[in-house]
């Protein structure tokens, strides 16, 4: 804190801010979207050194669990920035979290939510989806020319890992690709 003029004022929403300069590409995107989380708000303008830990289990009571795993962030950044001279909670004493189960549609709900859909497109998308087992980002990029007629395979680079995917495909997913354009972006709109 020695030499550090703004010691007294730096509030936390300054901290997020920074932690966003030094963030690129998909992970700056998913900085810019938690540090706009609703329970962040009652500790934005609270200034570093006035920090109590109640403020932040305040803020951890109104959020969810991304907003505990953020939060820990932002509250390390501070610490190994030396912006605060104590941890404001002590790393043993962080609140736990715990994930949903987790879990995929069943056959009749995917069929519940083909049926409603009057839009072909989307049907298609979710029938594709449904078959194929891609995310949604990587059906949504999929282009015509990956898909291998002839060997009946669709090949495509997956968004998040960029590892190649490779998936065969049989008369259920022909008749669906046959109804989607024959070349560029599969899923147009």
């Amino acid at each position: 804190m020695v030499g550090d003029p703004q010691a007294a004022t730096r509030t936390w929403q300054r901290v997020m801010e920074e932690i966003v300069k030094l963030k690129h590409g998909e992970t700056e995107r998913r900085w810019l979207v938690a540090i706009k989380d609703k329970a962040l708000d009652g500790i934005r303008n609270l200034a570093l050194l006035e920090t109590r830990a109640e403020n932040f289990l305040r803020t951890l009571e109104k959020g969810k669990v991304s907003t505990n795993i953020y939060l820990r962030r932002i509250h390390n950044f501070a610490l190994g920035m030396s912006w605060l001279p104590v941890p404001v909670i002590p790393k043993r004493m962080w609140p736990d979290f715990s994930f949903k189960d987790k879990r995929a549609i069943t056959l009749e709900e995917h069929k519940a939510i083909v049926a409603r859909e009057q839009n072909s497109e989307r049907k298609a998308f979710y029938q594709l989806a449904w078959h194929l087992g891609a995310s949604q980002s990587d059906l949504a990029f999929l282009e015509a020319e990956s898909v291998d007629w002839e060997n009946k395979i669709i090949g495509y680079a997956r968004k998040k890992s960029g590892e190649l995917a490779f998936v065969s495909f049989g008369k259920a997913v022909e008749e669906i690709l046959r109804d989607l354009p024959s070349t560029g972006p599969l899923f147009p709109y």
